[in-house]
């Protein structure tokens, strides 16, 4: 359901230029059927593919608070894991998506080219989000 249209449509919508609904919350359907995705999130990432020029292969977007325990339960057993993965998550708020690759400044220059206010090379992910409490593009390394 889209608030501003009243539209109804299946995940399958096309959000922005390049992703469908199905690829910011695809994960967390088994969790809920009620989503919450910023249309700046969706911007931000059409910018940060036209900055790539390539594909985006998104291997999560918003998490419930019952996904994020979930999440945070696999990687270290418990519900928040120091470093890793918090429990007051930026894809709980809808403005947060991984893009799944290997991490290297090519993506970081991108995060930063669209204007994310915290880009983050993790593991096997760039985590991009619309943090407030990060001035524009905040680069961290885990």
């Amino acid at each position: 359901y889209d608030p501003r249209t009243g539209d109804i449509n299946t995940v399958d919508v096309m959000v922005g230029a390049h992703f469908a609904l199905s690829e910011l919350v695809g994960t967390e359907l088994p969790y809920g059927h009620k989503v919450l995705v910023s249309p700046t999130l969706i911007a931000k990432l059409d910018a940060y593919r036209d900055a790539l020029g390539t594909a985006v292969n998104l291997t999560s977007g918003y998490r419930s608070p019952a996904h994020q325990r979930a999440t945070c339960q696999s990687l270290c057993g418990m519900d928040s894991c120091s470093g890793t993965c918090a429990a007051r998550s930026r894809h709980s708020w809808g403005d947060a998506a991984d893009h799944g690759v290997v991490p290297s400044p090519t993506y970081s220059d991108a995060g930063c080219k669209a204007k994310f206010n915290f880009v983050f090379r993790e593991g096997n992910h760039m985590h991009l989000d619309l943090n407030p409490e990060h001035a524009i593009c905040t680069v961290d390394i885990l």
